[in-house]
């Protein structure tokens, strides 16, 4: 299932509210998903050298920031991918070098 933002941020709660009696298990690759739940209630599965998965604990996930979630938890670091598209010059002017004080 495919769900526009707005919803992604607020299905975790309407399927509490609609079903307050039921478990679920789900996947994801929605850091709006996963900002819904807390500690205890998101799993990452890691696979070791073997290929043996095993089950890691996503800590705080209603409390990260949605690039570090992208991070830490799916190991995509939108960050450093960002400079890898940058120029020496335009990651320089992004730092704010070459204007004021830094010229």
């Amino acid at each position: 299932m495919h769900l526009h933002p707005t919803w992604q941020k607020t299905i975790i709660q309407r399927l509490r509210n609609t079903f307050p009696n039921v478990q679920f298990i789900l996947t994801t690759h929605s850091s709006l998903v996963l900002s819904q739940l807390q500690t205890g209630e998101a799993y990452r599965i890691a696979c070791d050298d073997k290929g043996v998965g095993s089950l890691e604990v996503i800590e705080n996930p209603n409390k990260t920031a949605l690039i570090d979630m992208f991070k830490d938890v799916f190991d995509v670091d939108l960050n450093a991918m960002k400079r890898a598209q940058m120029s020496g010059m335009e990651q320089k002017q992004q730092l704010g070098f070459g204007q004021g004080c830094f010229r």
